[in-house]
């Protein structure tokens, strides 16, 4: 893929997501960077109800995994 057709964004990403994208390019043989942009073109071809859904899902684990670890810290 040619890069001068490219926008550069950085992410952040929890290790363990970052785990799955490394398993899912190594499974596949293409760049972790690959797996990302297949699965955001995936996301935005999507209906917005369903985007809609899968934010309050994501948003709704990440609330799940704040709370465990502030209970582990205390």
């Amino acid at each position: 893929m040619n890069n001068e057709n490219m926008v550069l964004r950085t992410v952040y990403l929890p290790p363990e997501l970052d785990e799955r994208l490394r398993e899912i390019a190594f499974h596949n043989r293409i760049s972790k960077n690959e797996v990302m942009r297949c699965a955001i073109d995936a996301f935005v071809e999507e209906k917005p109800s369903e985007q809609g859904e899968k934010i309050k899902r994501y948003k709704a684990k990440q609330s799940k995994t704040s709370e465990a670890l502030m209970s582990t810290s205390r």
